[in-house]
């Protein structure tokens, strides 16, 4: 891998000398991910990109993953935001929201990729997460019910096997768990309440694999459920309902189910029900460690997604209140537009401004071509099986197009398969 060139360096000292922002033009699709992965292998430090949308934060995470390879990014999804039913259980989701946010908080050196939408969500406060984050190693004496209790508070769901984040069993002397993170699942062997042994184990053969000096359990889910947080959650839920003049029969309902096992399935947008006064506004910034480098893609575009976003929110809010459904106010979910710019402000950023927002006061730096950015593709990411395909039908004596929608991206592919070694010829259009 080699290091990006002086344009790379520019950047940077433009971030450094301006106060911490600096827009960019010339980086258009593909030259986005060079960019973003150029700029990683220079700092070393943690990224955030911001997309305008869903789509486009998956697009973009797959192309920057063929430079730095698969294990340095991460997509953060989004809440999916569909009713104001009481339950809307999301394990898989919520599952990947909490890895990330502990990757995040612990400053790991990574690529985190997100639609602008995230920005707004109001998350776990990080002192119910860092309360309930504990550490096991081998020699630990740790009660078999208490750590079920503590699994249980976090989120866990308990299941016969373990295939899946989330999920955890007991049987005899072994404690399995797939905590939120990691790549496989975690297997303790106990011997009385000490813990002899930690294996990983994979959850599609349960064959128990390497050995573990520790792990770390985070939460499964963005709230942590015990009886304080319950009682919170149901003070809460009375208050607001009669604030909403909700039927008796509504009321009653909805107090039946936080008191029911249930609750482990409750819709995210009812998280701020169990969260502590004072606590309801942390979000995703709050994750955000004090190195980061924030990238705003097309900062027009991110707008419009915020205001979308905000639309769509009130849409829900409106049809909630026709239906007599009970629901918690926008600003009791989600950051205002206005919160969302002033924190971003706080941060180091650059700005893809292909669309020309003229801000005087702002340097641009621009982008010229692919050479700009001196950087091959990781042995690991995924363009590798590509080219090893196409490798073995040359190798057959096959002739390979590649066809490409346009020029650029022509040029971007004829820029990663050099590095592979695969020199082809590029034909310009109409011949």
């Amino acid at each position: 891998m080699t290091f990006p060139d002086a344009n790379i360096k520019e950047i940077l000292q433009g971030l450094s000398r301006e106060k911490g922002e600096i827009r960019v033009k010339g980086a258009h699709k593909g030259l986005k991910a060079l960019l973003v992965a150029s700029l990683f292998h220079f700092l070393g430090k943690p990224i955030v990109f911001i997309s305008p949308s869903a789509r486009e934060a998956k697009t973009c995470a797959e192309n920057i993953s063929l430079f730095i390879g698969n294990d340095r990014v991460f997509s953060f999804p989004p809440w999916e935001i569909v009713s104001f039913d009481m339950f809307s259980f999301q394990p898989e989701r919520e599952c990947e929201r909490i890895g990330i946010l502990s990757r995040l908080l612990h400053g790991e050196p990574a690529v985190t990729v997100m639609p602008v939408e995230c920005l707004r969500e109001i998350t776990m406060p990080v002192t119910h997460f860092l309360n309930y984050l504990r550490t096991f190693s081998p020699g630990d004496v740790v009660p078999r019910d208490e750590l079920v209790g503590h699994l249980l508070r976090g989120g866990y769901v308990r299941t016969p096997i373990v295939v899946a984040p989330g999920e955890f069993s007991t049987r005899g002397h072994i404690v399995d768990v797939f905590p939120p993170g990691e790549k496989s699942g975690i297997r303790l062997e106990f011997l009385g309440d000490e813990i002899e042994s930690i294996r990983e184990f994979d959850p599609a053969s349960q064959r128990s694999q390497r050995e573990r000096e520790s792990f770390h359990l985070l939460p499964a889910r963005e709230i942590i459920i015990d009886e304080r947080a319950q009682e919170r959650a149901l003070r809460k839920l009375k208050l607001r309902a009669n604030e909403l003049s909700l039927s008796k029969k509504v009321k009653e309902g909805l107090e039946e189910k936080i008191e029911s096992t249930l609750i482990s399935s409750v819709n995210p947008m009812f998280f701020p029900l169990f969260y502590e006064p004072g606590d309801e506004r942390d979000s995703i910034f709050t994750y955000f460690p004090l190195d980061i480098t924030v990238i705003l893609d097309e900062e027009t575009l991110l707008d419009q997604g915020l205001v979308h976003h905000e639309n769509e929110f009130n849409r829900l809010l409106h049809q909630a209140r026709q239906a007599g459904l009970f629901f918690l106010e926008e600003n009791e979910v989600f950051l205002s537009l206005e919160e969302v710019k002033v924190q971003l402000r706080t941060m180091a950023r650059v700005i893809i401004d292909n669309l020309g927002r003229e801000e005087l006061h702002i340097p641009y730096f621009t982008i010229t071509g692919i050479t700009d950015l001196n950087l091959k593709p990781h042995e690991s990411g995924l363009f590798t099986p590509v080219a090893n395909q196409i490798t073995s039908w040359l190798r057959d004596g096959n002739r390979v197009i590649v066809v490409c929608s346009g020029e650029e991206e022509g040029k971007r592919m004829s820029h990663l398969l050099a590095h592979y070694g695969l020199a082809g010829e590029w034909i310009p259009e109409g011949k």
